[in-house]
Protein backbone atom coordinates (compact mmCIF):
# COMPACT_ATOMS: atom_id res chain seq x y z
CA UNK A 1 0.00 0.00 0.00
CA UNK A 2 1.63 3.54 -0.94
CA UNK A 3 0.91 6.31 0.46
CA UNK A 4 -0.40 8.08 -2.74
CA UNK A 5 -3.82 5.38 -2.44
CA UNK A 6 -4.08 6.57 0.90
CA UNK A 7 -8.16 8.51 0.85
CA UNK A 8 -7.86 12.38 0.93
CA UNK A 9 -9.75 12.63 4.71
CA UNK A 10 -7.37 10.52 6.01
CA UNK A 11 -4.47 12.22 4.68
CA UNK A 12 -5.68 15.22 6.12
CA UNK A 13 -6.78 13.73 9.11
CA UNK A 14 -2.85 12.27 9.74
CA UNK A 15 -1.64 15.56 9.10
CA UNK A 16 -3.29 16.96 12.42
CA UNK A 17 -3.18 13.72 14.39
CA UNK A 18 -2.12 10.03 13.88
CA UNK A 19 -3.16 7.14 15.52
CA UNK A 20 -0.03 6.97 17.07
CA UNK A 21 -0.36 10.52 18.06
CA UNK A 22 -3.18 9.50 19.97
CA UNK A 23 -2.00 6.71 21.66
CA UNK A 24 0.51 8.65 22.81
CA UNK A 25 -1.51 11.41 24.02
CA UNK A 26 -4.53 9.17 24.73
CA UNK A 27 -7.03 10.98 23.16
CA UNK A 28 -10.94 10.62 23.40
CA UNK A 29 -12.03 7.57 21.64
CA UNK A 30 -14.07 9.47 19.39
CA UNK A 31 -11.59 10.72 17.75
CA UNK A 32 -10.69 9.03 14.29
CA UNK A 33 -9.94 9.12 10.99
CA UNK A 34 -13.77 9.02 9.28
CA UNK A 35 -17.25 6.96 9.05
CA UNK A 36 -16.05 4.58 6.93
CA UNK A 37 -12.78 4.53 6.84
CA UNK A 38 -9.79 1.96 8.34
CA UNK A 39 -6.77 3.25 9.55
CA UNK A 40 -4.28 0.49 9.45
CA UNK A 41 -1.93 0.41 12.30
CA UNK A 42 1.83 -1.61 12.10
CA UNK A 43 3.55 -2.58 15.30
CA UNK A 44 7.32 -2.56 15.07
CA UNK A 45 9.30 -4.34 18.49
CA UNK A 46 6.92 -6.61 20.21
CA UNK A 47 7.76 -6.52 23.89
CA UNK A 48 6.07 -4.80 26.44
CA UNK A 49 5.72 -2.17 25.50
CA UNK A 50 5.51 -2.24 22.07
CA UNK A 51 2.26 -4.49 22.91
CA UNK A 52 1.01 -1.69 25.34
CA UNK A 53 1.41 1.07 22.43
CA UNK A 54 -0.50 -0.87 20.13
CA UNK A 55 -3.23 -1.49 22.72
CA UNK A 56 -3.54 2.18 23.15
CA UNK A 57 -3.59 3.06 19.96
CA UNK A 58 -6.61 0.74 19.30
CA UNK A 59 -8.27 2.10 22.34
CA UNK A 60 -7.58 5.69 21.18
CA UNK A 61 -9.39 5.15 17.82
CA UNK A 62 -12.09 2.40 17.52
CA UNK A 63 -11.95 2.42 13.63
CA UNK A 64 -8.03 1.56 14.02
CA UNK A 65 -6.77 -1.92 13.42
CA UNK A 66 -3.43 -3.83 14.21
CA UNK A 67 -2.56 -4.64 10.46
CA UNK A 68 0.79 -6.23 10.95
CA UNK A 69 3.61 -6.80 13.19
CA UNK A 70 7.57 -7.25 13.26
CA UNK A 71 10.08 -8.55 15.89
CA UNK A 72 13.60 -10.39 15.60
CA UNK A 73 12.20 -12.95 17.82
CA UNK A 74 9.05 -14.99 17.10
CA UNK A 75 8.47 -16.44 19.91
CA UNK A 76 8.09 -12.06 20.95
CA UNK A 77 5.61 -11.93 18.47
CA UNK A 78 3.67 -14.73 19.13
CA UNK A 79 3.17 -13.47 22.72
CA UNK A 80 2.48 -10.00 21.95
CA UNK A 81 0.03 -11.14 19.82
CA UNK A 82 -1.55 -13.68 22.15
CA UNK A 83 -1.72 -10.82 25.31
CA UNK A 84 -3.71 -8.55 22.88
CA UNK A 85 -6.31 -10.84 22.56
CA UNK A 86 -7.02 -11.21 25.94
CA UNK A 87 -7.89 -7.17 26.07
CA UNK A 88 -10.52 -4.91 24.96
CA UNK A 89 -9.04 -4.40 21.67
CA UNK A 90 -9.42 -8.15 20.37
CA UNK A 91 -12.17 -7.05 17.57
CA UNK A 92 -9.42 -4.51 16.36
CA UNK A 93 -6.93 -7.30 15.69
CA UNK A 94 -6.04 -8.18 11.81
CA UNK A 95 -2.60 -9.44 11.87
CA UNK A 96 -3.23 -12.56 9.89
CA UNK A 97 0.13 -15.35 9.60
CA UNK A 98 1.46 -13.45 6.15
CA UNK A 99 1.71 -10.14 8.22
CA UNK A 100 3.50 -11.52 10.80
CA UNK A 101 6.94 -10.70 10.35
CA UNK A 102 10.07 -11.74 12.02
CA UNK A 103 13.86 -10.72 11.03
CA UNK A 104 16.28 -7.88 11.52
CA UNK A 105 14.47 -6.57 7.66
CA UNK A 106 10.96 -7.31 8.92
CA UNK A 107 10.50 -3.72 9.71
CA UNK A 108 10.50 -2.78 6.12
CA UNK A 109 7.37 -4.91 5.22
CA UNK A 110 5.07 -3.79 8.25
CA UNK A 111 6.17 -0.21 6.59
CA UNK A 112 5.12 -1.18 3.41
CA UNK A 113 1.71 -2.18 4.48
CA UNK A 114 0.42 0.45 6.51
CA UNK A 115 -0.61 3.70 7.66
CA UNK A 116 0.94 4.31 11.22
CA UNK A 117 4.39 2.37 12.35
CA UNK A 118 4.56 1.88 16.02
CA UNK A 119 8.36 2.08 16.61
CA UNK A 120 8.99 0.02 19.79
CA UNK A 121 12.36 -1.86 19.27
CA UNK A 122 15.13 -1.13 21.33
CA UNK A 123 16.86 2.05 20.93
CA UNK A 124 19.87 1.51 19.12
CA UNK A 125 17.07 0.35 15.69
CA UNK A 126 15.36 4.06 16.36
CA UNK A 127 17.03 6.06 13.77
CA UNK A 128 16.69 3.57 11.04
CA UNK A 129 13.64 2.46 11.73
CA UNK A 130 12.47 6.43 11.23
CA UNK A 131 13.97 7.32 8.23
CA UNK A 132 12.43 4.33 6.42
CA UNK A 133 8.87 5.10 7.34
CA UNK A 134 9.61 8.66 6.77
CA UNK A 135 10.79 7.64 3.58
CA UNK A 136 7.56 5.46 2.28
CA UNK A 137 5.48 8.73 3.88
CA UNK A 138 4.31 6.44 7.21
CA UNK A 139 2.99 8.65 10.20
CA UNK A 140 4.99 7.61 13.07
CA UNK A 141 4.77 6.83 17.41
CA UNK A 142 8.41 6.53 18.09
CA UNK A 143 9.69 5.45 21.55
CA UNK A 144 11.74 6.60 23.66
CA UNK A 145 14.71 7.48 23.16
CA UNK A 146 15.38 8.24 19.62
CA UNK A 147 18.53 6.99 19.52
CA UNK A 148 21.91 6.07 22.18
CA UNK A 149 24.72 8.26 20.37
CA UNK A 150 24.87 11.77 18.81
CA UNK A 151 25.19 10.40 14.90
CA UNK A 152 21.97 9.04 15.43
CA UNK A 153 20.05 11.65 17.07
CA UNK A 154 21.39 13.85 14.06
CA UNK A 155 19.69 10.80 12.10
CA UNK A 156 16.37 11.49 13.58
CA UNK A 157 16.31 15.20 13.56
CA UNK A 158 16.99 15.17 9.71
CA UNK A 159 14.03 12.73 9.70
CA UNK A 160 12.12 15.03 11.58
CA UNK A 161 12.75 18.00 9.17
CA UNK A 162 12.10 15.56 6.25
CA UNK A 163 8.59 14.49 7.72
CA UNK A 164 7.46 18.05 8.39
CA UNK A 165 8.16 18.52 4.93
CA UNK A 166 6.03 15.85 3.98
CA UNK A 167 3.36 16.73 6.42
CA UNK A 168 3.94 13.55 8.26
CA UNK A 169 2.98 13.31 12.17
CA UNK A 170 5.94 11.57 14.54
CA UNK A 171 4.75 11.43 18.30
CA UNK A 172 7.36 10.67 20.85
CA UNK A 173 7.12 8.58 23.71
CA UNK A 174 8.16 10.98 26.29
CA UNK A 175 5.32 11.02 27.79
CA UNK A 176 5.35 13.19 30.99
CA UNK A 177 5.66 16.40 28.53
CA UNK A 178 1.53 15.57 27.99
CA UNK A 179 0.80 14.45 31.49
CA UNK A 180 -1.83 17.17 33.29
CA UNK A 181 -0.06 17.24 36.15
CA UNK A 182 3.31 17.94 34.92
CA UNK A 183 2.28 20.53 32.50
CA UNK A 184 0.68 22.72 35.22
CA UNK A 185 3.28 22.98 36.68
CA UNK A 186 5.66 23.66 34.23
CA UNK A 187 3.13 26.61 33.04
CA UNK A 188 3.17 27.90 36.74
CA UNK A 189 7.07 27.74 36.56
CA UNK A 190 7.17 29.85 33.68
CA UNK A 191 4.86 31.94 34.83
CA UNK A 192 7.44 33.28 38.02
CA UNK A 193 5.02 31.24 40.98
CA UNK A 194 8.53 29.65 42.63
CA UNK A 195 10.60 32.79 41.66
CA UNK A 196 13.82 32.37 40.25
CA UNK A 197 15.15 29.02 38.95
CA UNK A 198 19.12 28.75 39.50
CA UNK A 199 19.15 24.71 39.50
CA UNK A 200 16.80 21.82 38.46
CA UNK A 201 17.24 18.73 40.41
CA UNK A 202 15.80 15.22 38.70
CA UNK A 203 15.40 11.42 40.41
CA UNK A 204 14.16 8.57 38.68
CA UNK A 205 13.85 5.60 40.85
CA UNK A 206 13.24 2.12 39.80
CA UNK A 207 13.69 -1.31 40.77
CA UNK A 208 16.16 -3.25 39.71
CA UNK A 209 17.60 -4.01 36.07
CA UNK A 210 15.95 -7.18 34.36
CA UNK A 211 17.90 -10.03 32.57
CA UNK A 212 16.94 -13.52 30.76
CA UNK A 213 19.59 -16.45 31.58
CA UNK A 214 21.91 -17.13 28.39
CA UNK A 215 20.12 -20.54 26.92
CA UNK A 216 22.69 -22.66 25.27
CA UNK A 217 21.08 -22.56 21.80
CA UNK A 218 21.62 -18.31 22.00
CA UNK A 219 24.41 -16.74 19.68
CA UNK A 220 25.91 -13.57 21.52
CA UNK A 221 23.59 -11.57 19.49
CA UNK A 222 20.64 -13.39 20.75
CA UNK A 223 22.21 -13.33 24.08
CA UNK A 224 22.84 -9.00 23.88
CA UNK A 225 19.17 -8.41 22.21
CA UNK A 226 17.31 -10.26 24.47
CA UNK A 227 19.24 -8.48 27.35
CA UNK A 228 19.50 -5.45 25.20
CA UNK A 229 18.82 -2.94 28.35
CA UNK A 230 21.97 -4.49 29.69
CA UNK A 231 23.82 -3.37 26.86
CA UNK A 232 24.67 0.05 25.93
CA UNK A 233 24.77 -0.25 22.50
CA UNK A 234 21.49 -1.17 22.26
CA UNK A 235 20.20 0.81 25.02
CA UNK A 236 22.04 3.91 26.00
CA UNK A 237 22.44 3.32 29.51
CA UNK A 238 20.02 4.03 31.73
CA UNK A 239 19.99 7.98 31.53
CA UNK A 240 19.51 7.17 27.76
CA UNK A 241 16.86 4.96 28.19
CA UNK A 242 14.34 5.51 31.23
CA UNK A 243 15.76 9.00 32.59
CA UNK A 244 15.31 10.89 29.60
CA UNK A 245 11.83 11.02 30.80
CA UNK A 246 12.81 13.40 33.84
CA UNK A 247 15.59 15.27 31.56
CA UNK A 248 12.70 16.06 29.15
CA UNK A 249 10.88 17.34 31.83
CA UNK A 250 13.76 19.74 33.23
CA UNK A 251 14.33 20.84 29.32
Amino acid sequence: MTGETHAATRRKFLEVASVATLAAFAAPRNAHAGADETLKVGLVGCGGRGTGAAREALRADRQAKLWAMADVFPDRLALSLESLRQEDVVSQLDVTPERQFVGFDAYRQVIECCDVVLLCTPPHFRPMHLEAAIDAGRHVFAEKPVAVDAPGVRRVLAACEAAKAKRLSIASGLCLRSDWGIREIVKRVHEGAVGEIVALQANDYRGGRWSHPRQPDWSDMTYQMRNWYNFTWLSGDFNVEQHVHFLDVCS
